[in-house]
């Protein structure tokens, strides 16, 4: 009887799966490890200059 790992599709299945493993890992690293860290000052200028939904809708 062969072992597990030399059968044909459990070895595609392996390697999808750490194929998926490493893409998972890859794309939060690059996309999620950098901290975010705004300045408040800009922040609470940016809130205010923007104008809020019920005056966006209040305009004709």
């Amino acid at each position: 009887m062969k072992r597990p790992r030399q059968r044909p599709l459990t070895r595609e299945l392996m390697l999808v799966i750490a194929v998926k493993l490493v893409l998972i890992v890859t794309i939060k690293l690059v996309f999620f490890s950098d901290a975010v860290k705004p300045d408040s000052d800009e922040v609470a200028r940016a809130l205010l200059t923007q104008p809020s939904p019920a005056q966006r809708n209040s305009n004709p």
